[in-house]
């Protein structure tokens, strides 16, 4: 048996390409796998868990059938999906997991994260992301009206688009000394993560040890997924 990971899947109803992959996607890949960890931006956005729309009823259903299935499914914030709560796991059947995560998998110690803690070279994303954790600044934004917060977050999505299409891109990725901190701190010799929309695979060398670190790509025209088992790790596509 092996485990999946996915992210960035950026999933909204005006985009049912990516839906239905997504679905396929379940019904091909993972129903042959254990567990499918999501680490992060699953959505396009997500403005609290009592905006039940269609989208909303298509995923649970989807993650429904998988729980059925007994595939253990968790997941993992990220920039654009951080006020998924309780409600949509107890709906969906999955587990949610802090921001940073070390897993124990085929005897292979393995971080996982969605990524965006760890990009400190974009310093204005960092205070950005301060201020939206702040748990009273959440509770206000919650308030709002449903019309209001869809607004907000629409305007949000497209500043995030148009500053990341005109900044270098070195700025976004995890930096040399946040690897090493991960890897001093929590003693791993595998990273996944996502955030970046740069699929690749690093071998890194630090103090003489070998640490890979595989980076899952946005699912836009096709998927990518990493695929971990007794055997190997390796980055994948999945074509819609």
């Amino acid at each position: 048996m092996t485990a999946v990971f996915i992210s960035d899947l950026h999933l909204r109803i005006d985009n049912p390409l990516t839906i239905k992959g997504f679905i396929r996607f379940l019904d091909t890949v993972v129903s042959k796998a254990k567990v499918l960890y999501i680490l992060g931006d699953f959505f396009d956005y997500y403005i609290g868990d009592d905006d039940c729309n269609l989208l909303y009823e298509i995923i649970v259903n989807a993650l429904i059938k998988l729980h059925n299935k007994k595939i253990l499914c968790y997941f993992i914030h990220g920039n654009r999906d951080f006020l998924l709560n309780k409600q949509f796991a107890k709906a969906s059947n999955i587990l949610l997991l802090p921001y940073k995560k070390v897993i124990y998998l085929y005897n292979k110690n393995i971080f996982i994260t969605h990524g965006d803690i760890f990009c400190m070279n974009d310093i204005s994303y960092q205070y950005y992301r301060k201020f939206i954790h702040n748990c009273y600044i959440q509770k206000i934004f919650l308030s709002l009206p449903l019309f209001m917060r869809h607004y907000i977050a629409k305007k949000m999505r497209f500043y995030s688009k148009h500053v990341s299409y005109k900044t270098n891109s070195n700025r976004f990725d995890i930096n040399q000394n946040d690897l090493n901190y991960i890897y001093k701190t929590y003693n791993v010799n595998y990273i996944i993560h996502g955030h970046t929309h740069c699929p690749s695979v690093y071998k890194i060398n630090i103090n003489g040890e070998k640490v890979y670190r595989y980076v899952l790509g946005a699912w836009e025209k096709h998927g990518y997924y990493v695929k971990v088992s007794k055997d190997f790790i390796k980055l994948c596509k999945f074509y819609f």
